[in-house]
């Protein structure tokens, strides 16, 4: 089984991925993850974290959270 690798800088972004986060609440953590996708808009593109029902929070960079774990797709 593989472990997870948890980093607490927010990971470089370079292609489509998955993104698990931990937020320390008082004693435990509250894990979400979400979608990094490519967002197109008005002739620009950014790096947009999304949520699993592919909704979108906003731009890569208001992601704000203790822990990260990113998953690259194949």
């Amino acid at each position: 089984m593989n472990k997870i690798k948890w980093s607490k800088e927010k990971p470089e972004f370079k292609r489509e991925c998955l993104l698990l986060c931990a937020t320390k609440m008082r004693q435990n953590y509250e894990y979400s993850v979400y979608q990094i996708k490519k967002i197109e808009f008005d002739g620009f593109w950014y790096w947009g974290w999304l949520t699993g029902d592919g909704e979108e929070y906003g731009a890569i960079e208001d992601l704000k959270s203790d822990l990260y774990c990113k998953f690259e797709l194949s």
